[in-house]
């Protein structure tokens, strides 16, 4: 277990992360709750980041289904230093193609920063949790780390929204 929050220095030096410790608990609770329930991880998501009912989560972890990507806060994040987001893209797909996983990630960051003209001092770092690191293993997913090095985006506003409106217009798909 870390005893510190990590830095951008260790997001970018792609060593591992963690949760803190609070957030694993509340983590490892909500899991055990939609497990008791005979749901998988991938049907949670198709529920509460695509918008799916029960029904409709259900068949698409099951047979799959062409839903495009979304971009949306996370819910547990990792214990990261004050002043970094971390945001979660997830492809509908189970395809693992790091390069295109990236790529909408870095589409959907572009669409969706709440002013073009402040992309100034606004940075991120993808990744793709390896194999043995995935505990949502069916649906193609990147970790999105993003901060205002300017303190000019008002990223942290930003972020709050996210966080209000988890389904907000955040959560438009990006074309394939």
């Amino acid at each position: 277990m870390f005893a510190s929050p990590a830095s951008w220095e260790k997001i970018l030096s792609a060593e591992p992360l963690e949760r803190h410790p609070s957030v694993n608990q509340a983590y490892e609770k909500h899991r055990a709750a939609y497990l008791s329930k005979k749901k998988t991880a991938e049907t949670v998501i198709f529920e509460d980041v695509f918008g799916l009912d029960e029904q409709q989560a259900r068949q698409c972890s099951e047979y799959g289904c062409e839903l495009g990507y979304r971009l949306t806060i996370n819910r547990f994040p990792y214990w990261l230093e004050d002043g970094i987001a971390h945001l979660l893209l997830f492809s509908s797909q189970s395809v693992w193609d790091e390069a295109v996983l990236k790529q909408k990630s870095e589409e959907l960051l572009r669409q969706h920063l709440p002013d073009s003209a402040q992309y100034r001092g606004i940075e991120w770092s993808i990744r793709i949790n390896p194999p043995w690191k995935r505990t949502v293993k069916g649906l193609g997913h990147a970790h999105i780390f993003i901060r205002d090095t300017e303190g000019t985006a008002n990223l942290t506003q930003w972020v709050g929204q996210l966080k209000q409106q988890r389904r907000s217009s955040i959560d438009k798909p990006v074309s394939d």
